[in-house]
């Protein structure tokens, strides 16, 4: 999305047409300043010299003009700035939101075939918002380990303290279980997680305690994260409460200090 038609542009375009083949546009977007038509129909022309078809956009920041207030917020934020201070960081003016078809057909109408690119760029993605899906940042509490092996490493480890004199049978049977739960649900960087953030706020003095769903879990006492035994627990409880996947979104160790 380059600001003039100059030499740097030409040479970054034609490094992006060798490097994507037919898979490589260049934006043509309105900057609402003096002679944004020249500058439109300079980057044309390029376009057309170097074999990289253009395609118009509006430079989109917010799906509506009355989201531009939200959008110098974030801009603060990245600036690290108060809105009194931003100045010129803002947005000059609330254009950049998602404009309809023939709104923007009207304002690059002497490019007709970079408007056609928008629909054939659609045409060309195969991708769906059914295919998102949340991602926890990855936890690396041990090189070399990934996050399962790392948090039964701790949770045997754990679970030696606990029981200095042995571990009794009933509790090895659930660190078996749970740890297999844990990793079908991909929930090990969680748990890392809440460790981390225990074993820093005691190392402080800082009073702290475990609650939710999964601190009824063997893993998290053990760990320390919590003071319930799974002793003192009956199974059918703790099952229902940690171990229900159908109700995996909901089943998260909450921390309160």
């Amino acid at each position: 999305m380059p600001d003039e038609a100059d030499g740097l542009c030409a040479i970054r375009l034609r490094r992006l047409g060798d490097a994507f083949s037919d898979r490589a546009y260049m934006a043509l977007t309105l900057r609402r300043r003096p002679n944004d038509q020249l500058r439109l129909y300079e980057l044309a022309n390029l376009t057309a010299a170097m074999g990289v078809p253009g395609v118009v956009t509006n430079d989109v920041l917010f799906h509506e003009p009355a989201r531009r207030m939200m959008q110098d917020v974030v801009t603060c934020i990245r600036h690290n700035v108060t809105i009194d201070d931003a100045g010129f960081r803002r947005e000059r003016h609330a254009d950049r939101y998602l404009k309809p078809g023939d709104e923007m057909a009207r304002l690059f109408s002497r490019y007709p075939e970079a408007l056609a690119r928008t629909v054939e760029i659609a045409d060309r993605c195969r991708f769906s918002l059914d295919e998102l899906a949340y991602q926890y940042p990855e936890e690396k509490t041990m090189p070399g380990l990934t996050a399962q092996q790392a948090l039964e490493k701790l949770t045997w480890e754990g679970a030696a303290r606990r029981y200095p004199e042995g571990v009794p049978d009933k509790v090895v049977g659930i660190l078996k279980h749970e740890p297999r739960l844990i990793e079908t649900l991909q929930y090990a960087p969680y748990f890392l997680t809440v460790n981390s953030i225990v074993r820093f706020a005691r190392s402080q003095d800082i009073l702290c305690q475990g609650r939710g769903s999964a601190a009824n879990s063997a893993v998290c006492y053990v760990l320390g994260i919590t003071s319930v035994d799974p002793r003192t627990q009956q199974p059918s409880v703790r099952e229902v409460r940690f171990a229900g996947a159908a109700r995996a979104a909901r089943h998260r160790c909450r921390f309160r200090a």
